[in-house]
């Protein structure tokens, strides 16, 4: 599968993860600022889960299930979900959602951070219109959005470590959502992911 991260190959069998480039549509939704989130949006537990039914993990949760596995491994543990004739996404991991370990009140979606968001902004964002167009619920969810960025940004961190150590990729999610903030300000989140900022939007 072709990767935005470094325009680098990562051995997943095209068929089963996969967007043509040519299907994504344009011009691609603009994701909300953090400061208009919707606080019951990214808050939702997901009761209706097959799987976990409301049971959100911990980021512990998801080391222990999946300490060594690669990235591989992990994505389709839901199995895969055909989206169209040219589209192609697995479901996530088993323990899809997690709470953000620097605010536990927020819940990660899994597969939009580590399915999703691996194929960059563009699509990204343009799924979230594929699905509106089919009208459904999740369509143009913040939670969506949220996980989606927290995806982008560690991708961009880790993409060259995840290639030289595939069996590595599960701790470096830990390391990336549980980094706290440094002093001068400095962190592995972005603004649209940033714990200070979604604290002061949904206190």
């Amino acid at each position: 599968m072709y990767s935005p991260w470094n325009g680098a190959w990562i051995g997943i069998p095209a068929q089963l993860e996969y967007i043509d480039p040519q299907l994504v549509l344009t011009p691609a939704q603009v994701p909300p600022d953090v400061l208009d989130y919707d606080c019951g949006q990214l808050r939702n537990t997901h009761p209706d889960d097959a799987l976990q039914h409301g049971n959100v993990g911990t980021i512990q949760d998801f080391a222990n299930a999946n300490n060594g596995l690669t990235r591989s491994d992990i994505i389709g543990q839901r199995g895969y979900q055909r989206m169209g004739p040219m589209i192609s996404l697995p479901y996530g991991p088993s323990i899809r959602y997690i709470r953000d370990p620097q605010n536990p009140d927020v819940i990660i979606d899994l597969r939009h951070m580590l399915v999703v968001a691996y194929q960059g902004p563009f699509a990204g964002n343009s799924i979230e219109i594929i699905q509106g167009m089919g009208s459904e619920q999740s369509a143009y969810d913040h939670q969506d959005y949220f996980s989606n960025s927290l995806g982008y940004r560690f991708y961009e961190l880790y993409i060259s470590q995840i290639r030289a150590q595939p069996s590595s990729f599960t701790s470096l999610v830990v390391q990336f959502l549980t980094q706290p903030q440094s002093q001068s300000g400095a962190s592995h989140r972005t603004r649209n992911n940033d714990p200070n900022l979604i604290n002061q939007r949904c206190p």
